[in-house]
């Protein structure tokens, strides 16, 4: 386990000139660690969240003394308006972008029909005929295909120090078990998130980063009937529905029911409050 201590070197500190104090530089020696995310990690689980009355703004590596050895340094810093945390910043300035596109769906079945001639049947595409020769073509829709994300401003020090990169790995193709900025709970799938050109040596440089969900709207289900009973079924956004069907022919026009109903969790869900602290 790393082991971390205070390097007693004089501390940078910068004040106004009412002498309120603006910022602080605090460094660390943290010694039998593997790498530089493993000493930023230690010391943020060690750092005092405030010097005096400055907040914690990032840790960055000031240099690796040997192969297990590194000194880190921690900035604390006070915005102009004397408010604000970096955290803070980062929530003023994020941001959400919507697009509702069109996707498509396949249906077999008309909601209403009008018909001439002596085969009547609400099956779409039908070719008229019944037994191992019957045919039903069905027809595609539109249907609301919907994407939204999420852009803030993250330092690359903070990323490295909460460990972003394996944390939300983990949580892409998982679903909203709470509600997660208005979409209530199974409506939000997240595939993901990105930054890019980053000085990967410069941890307290802010990037700009995305995260992106896709939305499927839950669904109420009435009036459905399964084996001669009528039900009424809800279904989650990102919830799995098939069905056994059965198709009689009666008076020479096949007609279809369902045998079978069902409706499927495929997605973990999770809360999403790791994604959320970062907005």
């Amino acid at each position: 386990m790393a082991d971390v201590s205070k390097a007693y070197d004089a501390h940078v500190l910068k004040i106004d000139a009412d002498a309120n104090m603006l910022s602080a530089e605090v460094s660390y020696i943290v010694t039998d660690c593997r790498d530089e995310s493993e000493a930023l990690q230690a010391v943020h689980r060690t750092a005092d969240s405030s010097f005096e009355d400055v907040p914690l703004a990032n840790l960055e590596i000031e240099e690796r003394l040997n192969d297990r050895t590194f000194r880190v340094k921690v900035n604390y810093e006070k915005t102009s308006s004397n408010a604000a945390s970096a955290i803070g910043e980062n929530n003023d300035k994020s941001t959400v972008s919507f697009d509702c596109g069109g996707g498509t769906k396949h249906v077999v079945r008309a909601i209403s029909h009008r018909h001439w001639g002596s085969h009547d049947s609400e099956l779409i595409g039908w070719n008229g005929k019944t037994g191992s020769d019957m045919q039903i073509a069905g027809v595609d829709i539109p249907t609301a295909q919907m994407r939204e994300s999420y852009t803030t401003f993250i330092t690359y020090g903070e990323l490295i120090a909460r460990g972003f990169k394996r944390q939300i790995a983990s949580y892409v193709g998982t679903v909203n078990n709470k509600e997660f900025f208005g979409w209530q709970p199974g409506e939000l799938m997240f595939l993901g998130a990105a930054f890019s050109n980053v000085n990967f040596k410069k941890l307290s440089e802010k990037l700009q980063v995305t995260f992106n969900f896709a939305v499927q709207l839950n669904e109420q289900m009435d009036g459905i009937v399964v084996s001669g009973s009528t039900h009424s079924i809800t279904k989650d956004g990102f919830e799995y529905v098939w069905l056994i069907p059965k198709t009689e022919v009666a008076n020479g026009v096949p007609v279809t029911s369902i045998d079978d109903f069902f409706v499927a969790k495929v997605c973990e869900g999770k809360s999403f409050d790791y994604i959320r602290s970062f907005l």
